[in-house]
């Protein structure tokens, strides 16, 4: 393997492309400054078998230190941490390995991202609005909907709907009572953009005080 080129990626870092890869998947990938002087790299310079061995370990430290730090600050999902990682340039097997690490470790976990997600948010939006959320983030569906059957047998999703439907009336200065039928039909249309069901819907705007 030769290496190609080194550009800056910022003041600490730089990327090493490399030609000849034995997997094209190390082709390019992330190195501190102090890293290439130590492992000697040059642009059209070769890289030894036991260079390559200890720049392989370099970057499988450095993808589990990014992985602890994004998770120190916020908590991710499987996928969202997998594209954060590649957005720092590290290569794909690298990234499966750290964060495999991180879910056996238990610090990755998207059936608990998911419930606290929900409790969360579940007090400003629907579960239409939930779920989506929920798999924009890269959670899969069996796992939303184990996360949603955990929450409905601790009592928590109770009526939980028709609840953010009558804050949202309330808020809007809507009476069910004396508002024409005109009214409560864009009232209805307007809850069903928001992710509501129309039996939800009907349910609250039917019923009697």
């Amino acid at each position: 393997m030769f290496v190609e080129s080194i550009t800056a990626i910022n003041r600490n870092k730089r990327r090493v492309c490399l030609s000849q890869a034995a997997d094209p998947a190390f082709s390019s990938f992330p190195l501190r400054n102090a890293d290439i002087l130590a492992f000697s790299l040059r642009e059209g310079g070769e890289v030894s078998p036991e260079i390559w061995e200890e720049i392989c370990l370099t970057l499988r430290k450095d993808c589990l230190s990014k992985s602890a730090d994004l998770l120190k600050s916020q908590d991710y999902t499987v996928a969202r941490l997998k594209k954060k990682l590649r957005e720092a340039s590290f290569p794909a097997p690298v990234i499966d390995e750290a964060v495999a690490e991180m879910e056996e470790a238990g610090y990755l976990d998207d059936r608990r991202y998911a419930e606290s997600f929900l409790r969360a948010h579940m007090g400003d939006r629907s579960f239409l609005k939930l779920r989506q959320d929920l798999k924009d983030r890269g959670v899969s569906g069996a796992v939303i909907e184990e996360a949603f059957a955990g929450a409905e047998d601790e009592g928590i999703l109770s009526n939980q709907e028709e609840e953010q439907i009558r804050k949202i009336l309330s808020k809007k200065g809507f009476d069910k009572e004396t508002a024409d039928w005109e009214e409560k039909q864009k009232m209805m249309a307007a809850l069903y953009r928001r992710g509501f069901s129309s039996e939800t819907i009907r349910r609250v705007l039917g019923e009697t005080e």
